[in-house]
């Protein structure tokens, strides 16, 4: 049986709609968003403040000391004045890039005074550092014991703006951001207290 002209236009019709959708679909809202400098580090303080908050014990696992190593990017501003703005993402990461001279910024927050819990909702990261201090403290108690000297815990990370318009800071599917250079990492060191 031969083909008609009829259908042989009707498959070449559907195969051309098909093409459009797929080209000129609406996509999810994605791209590479800025995020202020004292922004992100006010939301790690917060969520290091309700880990800390959160350690029961004893024993217990004391952060001493955060180190905070942030992709940035500084560029000039219309003023002629210098902007530092932290990397992040809205979406999934997949359309835009960063604008202005990429640059790394790292320092050390050291905690002080007796924690509080944060009023704020967590953003990410004491989820994980709750979760590997548990494992932590399970591991060292089952025979044969051992005492834990210190502990230092690498994260990385990539700031992500909600839907609401806060921060919050995404642990996983980091390979979009990794290569967009949006990936930043915290040293946590604790010592153990009886």
């Amino acid at each position: 049986m031969k083909p008609t002209r009829k259908f042989i236009y009707g498959i070449a019709l559907n195969i051309f709609v098909s093409w459009l959708v797929i080209i000129f679909a609406p996509r999810a809202h994605a791209e590479i968003v800025e995020f202020e400098l004292d922004e992100v580090i006010n939301a790690i303080k917060q969520e290091i403040e309700a880990a800390r908050a959160m350690e029961t014990g004893p024993p217990r696992l004391i952060i001493e000391q955060v180190d905070i190593y942030l992709s940035v990017h500084t560029k000039e501003e219309l003023n002629r004045s210098t902007s530092v703005k932290v990397n992040g993402f809205f979406g999934s990461a997949d359309r835009g890039s960063v604008s202005g001279t990429k640059q790394s910024l790292s320092f050390v927050l050291i905690p002080s005074g007796e924690p509080e819990l944060s009023k704020n909702p967590r953003r990410g990261l004491v989820q994980a550092i709750q979760r590997v201090v548990s494992k932590l403290k399970i591991a060292t108690d089952e025979p044969p014991v051992f005492n834990l000297g210190s502990f230092t815990f690498t994260l990385k990370f990539a700031v992500e703006k909600r839907a609401d318009g806060g921060i919050h800071f995404n642990l996983f599917n980091l390979k979009t951001p990794r290569a967009k250079g949006l990936i930043h990492t915290i040293v946590i060191k604790m010592a153990m207290s009886e």
